[in-house]
């Protein structure tokens, strides 16, 4: 509904009908949107229930309501070209979306969790409908043909074009060709995003032509440099792209270098659920850990983040899988007997290397929990 609002507005140049599509894409992105790009915090009704009510462990967060918000957002940025609209497509794309698929492309989530244990799943009513594993079917099938349309018309949200200006919104590699002016302009994008920040364009133009070529610099980047033909660049930076402003000449090249950085990141306070907890980020991409590389009972671990995190890569995941290491303490469960309560000071606990993996390949090898939210020490 709200995508249609938006293409209402942008067809009839509707500005009131304009600013109640951005009050409302306003609220979910800021204040009922989860970090993976799912919304929809209740399964009663698939529904929104109030500001920073963001249950882990209950969630909905449906995968066709992440598709929806990616149309949604898809026509914002056609009326008011502004890279945070890029920037949750871009959320979507590399966390839930993938997420939602098994590696074999045969099950699927239609629930999103940021949170599973799968006990509780199987007898708590209340998680019924949260999976701990990918389903082959579901009575209403939805979300696999609205992940094949989103997939397929993927080339639809990488650029967009205006009178002088190129716009990359998305770091995905491919050729496009497209009329600036109109003369023709093609431009080949390479990348190993998401892993790798370094993305590098070739333009082809029929002879010199003056137009500006707008890269996203996404909101996780702190820090990037432009090259055009081996040259840093500066560029001048506007709702989110730097623009380069110049006369192209046929095989000119762009290198783009956006550090990547791991990024310990904390909720808002009201977003009561992630109290006293961090999330791992690296690049677009969220990390989640899972029982298959730390053991059961992952709400008794604490992530120490005053020592060394680091990337390695992982033999048991995909090639060019990025994980990260960390330090880190467990709650000793020896000892308590049979208490169900124990004074605090005597509660022990003992170090632990935690790794954490890329929330998308969550659930493919093996039942067990998952946490995207960590306990902080």
């Amino acid at each position: 509904m709200y995508t249609a609002m938006a293409d209402i507005a942008y067809e009839l140049k509707d500005k009131e009908l304009f600013d109640a599509c951005r009050r409302l894409w306003t609220n979910i992105t800021r204040r009922q949107m989860y970090i993976t790009g799912g919304i929809g915090s209740t399964h009663h009704g698939e529904a929104f229930t109030f500001d920073y009510d963001l249950p882990n462990d209950t969630v909905y967060a449906e995968t066709c309501a992440s598709i929806g918000l990616v149309f949604f957002a898809h026509r914002m940025l056609k009326m008011d070209l502004s890279g945070e609209y890029a920037d949750i497509i871009e959320k979507v794309l590399y966390n839930l979306l993938p997420g939602a698929m098994s590696r074999n492309g045969k099950e699927f989530f239609y629930v999103n969790p940021l949170e599973v244990w799968p006990e509780a799943c199987e007898k708590n009513p209340g998680k019924h409908h949260v999976k701990p594993k990918r389903q082959k079917w579901f009575s209403c099938a939805c979300c696999p043909p609205n992940i094949a349309r989103l997939l397929a018309s993927l080339g639809d949200y990488i650029y967009s074009v205006s009178s002088d200006t190129l716009y990359t919104h998305l770091y995905i590699g491919g050729n496009v060709e497209t009329e600036i002016c109109g003369r023709k302009v093609s431009l080949c994008q390479n990348s190993r995003y998401p892993y790798h920040g370094d993305v590098r364009f070739t333009v082809q133009t029929d002879g010199t032509m003056n137009f500006k070529l707008a890269l996203r610099i996404p909101s996780w980047c702190r820090k990037y440099e432009i090259y055009v033909n081996g040259q840093k660049t500066e560029t001048g930076t506007e709702n989110g792209y730097a623009f380069i402003d110049r006369t192209w000449n046929n095989g000119d090249n762009v290198k783009i270098n956006m550090d990547m950085p791991i990024e310990i990141i904390a909720s808002n306070p009201r977003v009561r659920e992630n109290a006293g907890k961090v999330c791992i980020m690296r690049g677009p991409l969220v990390y989640c850990i899972e029982e298959a590389d730390n053991g059961p009972n992952l709400s008794a671990l604490s992530l120490c983040v005053d020592k060394e995190i680091k990337t390695e890569t992982c033999c048991d995941l995909p090639e060019g899988t990025l994980i990260i290491t960390a330090e880190g303490l467990r709650t000793v469960e020896e000892g308590w007997d049979d208490a169900l309560y124990k004074s605090y000071g005597n509660i022990e606990t003992r170090p632990v290397k935690i790794k954490a993996i890329p929330y998308y390949l969550w659930g493919n090898r093996g039942d067990g929990e998952m946490q995207v939210w960590i306990r902080v020490k």
